[in-house]
């Protein structure tokens, strides 16, 4: 008796656990493989980690991540070709430390999105072509230290911009030009660290700023040009710790200024 009660109480405890944690993880090829293809929308936490994992492809079904997806340390994933059926993303969707991707080419469906996209430590990652879908970013997008990522020409049809959109520490981005239809945005766009960057002509349309505009701690920047065309500030213009940009004359344009420099 004693021992049933032992082994109910530990049942409950796993349970309740699990309740908690609301997570799910997929540690091989087969417990992918095994995923309910029925499913269409993610309501549970979700990591897939192993190392024998190549493809996603069991996901296919999915439309809707409601919740978090964690795709992280998969030396041998080389697709996420699963998820281009992908509608909406209202959760978070973090892809980390998967160095056999090449490039994210799967999600053209996905013409906005309000929670959070990650990619993240991905060093063969090199272009982000996938997200030529997108027109609209009211989430967050981060590229943080994606070591073979060049450039951000997948962004190339956002349009509009009221979230954040955070590149850090990605050490060959050479290219923004990504940001080319945007001539205004009410969000966030904060470049950091991007040591090959040395080029930010794409922002020289741009007469007003009610966003954020934060650009640090980027060394081969060496000029300011692409501000000179700014008249208004009524957001926050951010330049810091550009230790090459020797004087701040493009500026001088500026005639209405509510926000913050």
């Amino acid at each position: 008796m004693q021992f049933c009660r032992l082994a109910f109480a530990i049942t409950l405890l796993i349970i309740f656990t699990f309740q908690l944690s609301g997570q799910i993880t997929l540690s091989s090829q087969a417990e992918v493989d095994a995923w309910d293809q029925s499913i269409t929308v993610l309501t549970e936490d979700v990591i897939i980690t192993g190392s024998d994992i190549t493809n996603i492809d069991a996901l296919s079904g999915l439309t809707d991540i409601a919740s978090d997806l964690d795709i992280e340390a998969n030396p041998n994933l080389t697709s996420i070709d699963g998820l281009s059926g992908l509608l909406d993303v209202s959760g978070r969707l973090n892809i980390q430390s998967n160095n056999g991707l090449t490039d994210i080419d799967v999600f053209q469906d996905l013409s906005d999105f309000t929670g959070i996209i990650q990619l993240q430590f991905n060093d063969g990652l090199e272009g982000i072509d996938g997200f030529l879908g997108l027109t609209s970013i009211s989430g967050r997008l981060s590229l943080w230290n994606n070591e073979g990522l060049t450039n951000i020409d997948g962004l190339a049809n956002v349009t509009d911009l009221s979230g954040r959109v955070l590149i850090t520490g990605n050490d060959v981005l050479t290219s923004i030009e990504g940001f080319a239809g945007l001539t205004s945005f009410s969000g966030e766009i904060e470049l950091t660290q991007n040591i090959s960057l040395s080029n930010i002509d794409v922002f020289s349309n741009m007469t007003d700023l009610s966003g954020v505009l934060e650009i640090r701690n980027t060394t081969s920047i060496t000029n300011i040009e692409a501000l000179s065309n700014l008249t208004d500030v009524s957001g926050s213009l951010i330049l810091d710790n550009l230790d090459a940009v020797t004087d701040i004359d493009p500026l001088l344009g500026l005639t209405d200024v509510t926000g913050n420099i």
